[in-house]
């Protein structure tokens, strides 16, 4: 069965979140191979980019006129997009730094909060009500995962040793820490509100295009502090660029999927979505290293992954009522019309 429209939107997302969602493990793997964040980032980006431009040049089909139309069609628009990347692609890892793990990941999910607020003003969407219930559902089922380890204060540093790419060291929340995770949380809600804009606004914008320029913004931006880097540690081994390529075509199949999903859904359901990731992550830590998630993360994720079926069950048990009565609805106004007088032929003698 072809998917199409809102349920196609939906499964690229959350194809996107899969394939995202070794991010963590790849990261720790290339701290554990030497290399200090700043040149973690910059190789990443780097590779995200080369990866990105390789399956933009396969949409495109490599044609060079129509790369300059989807770039020509909405400058602004994309300037937007690629922004609000570049700020989330810089923020998680920032956020990381300056605070716990647990606590950046808990701001930094309240994100379909901000899509949902930002979608109502600029695109006017409305939610469904079982979609509003399920957002909240969802943010609480992240709550469940990150609130109880920090009020009983054992979980923050497992939760760090987890996800932060200098796994040795666990710092302290700070407000700068709390900003910026504010404002990863808030870029990412306005990241999917402005494909999802840029999709209805100009259709022919090359929305995936975003992803390859905006890792090669962060990848130069970085570089002179990486080289500094690089020259006083020296160069990392291969296990170091090895985990960094491979984690460079995860995240940008995933960059790709999840900029272009808005454009199919509304930006509030594609955040939803995305919260699956910060459950999944850890399991793929578990499975590089060894460290068992805590018992909230098995809870409060087997819960979200609940509302979120129950959420796309009955939504596509609604849509299916809708087709089924419009259907009716076409039947009976079709059968209640009086058929046309017959076109009598004219009497012929013989």
């Amino acid at each position: 069965m072809k998917l199409r429209g809102r349920s196609f939107g939906l499964a690229l997302a959350l194809f996107g979140v899969f394939t995202v969602t070794p991010d963590a493990m790849l990261v720790r793997y290339a701290s554990s191979g030497g290399g200090s964040p700043a040149l973690i980032l910059c190789v990443k980006s780097a590779f995200t980019a080369i990866v990105a431009v390789a399956i933009v040049l396969a949409q495109y089909k490599c044609d060079g006129a129509a790369l300059s139309k989807g770039l020509r069609a909405a400058p602004k628009h994309l300037a937007v997009v690629l922004l609000m990347q570049v700020i989330i692609n810089v923020g998680f890892p920032m956020a990381f730094l300056y605070t716990t793990a647990a606590k950046a990941l808990l701001i930094i999910s309240l994100n379909p909060l901000w899509a949902a607020v930002f979608s109502r003003i600029l695109l006017k969407d409305k939610l469904a009500p079982a979609t509003m219930i399920a957002l909240v559902l969802s943010i609480a089922c992240v709550l469940v995962v990150f609130v109880p380890p920090i009020i009983i204060g054992s979980g923050g540093a497992a939760t760090q040793n987890a996800t932060d790419p200098d796994a040795t060291a666990v710092h302290a929340p700070t407000i700068a820490g709390d900003l910026i995770s504010i404002g990863t949380g808030v870029a990412l809600g306005a990241f999917l509100t402005a494909s999802r804009w840029t999709a209805m606004r100009k259709p022919d914008a090359g929305l995936s295009l975003t992803t390859p320029l905006a890792n090669a913004v962060i990848a130069l931006g970085f570089l002179p502090i990486a080289i500094v880097d690089a020259v006083r540690d020296g160069v990392p081994g291969p296990l170091f660029w090895g985990t960094l390529a491979a984690d460079g075509v995860c995240l940008s199949i995933a960059l790709v999927c999840v900029v272009t999903a808005p454009k199919h859904a509304k930006s509030a359901e594609v955040a939803l979505v995305l919260l699956v990731e910060n459950l999944i992550g850890p399991l793929w830590v578990f499975l590089g290293f060894g460290e068992v998630p805590s018992v909230w993360t098995f809870v409060g994720g087997s819960l979200l992954l609940l509302t979120l079926g129950a959420h796309e069950a009955y939504m596509l048990k609604v849509q299916s009522s809708r087709v089924v009565h419009s259907s009716c609805h076409g039947l009976e106004a079709w059968t209640e019309r009086p058929p046309s007088p017959a076109k009598e032929e004219p009497f012929s003698s013989p």
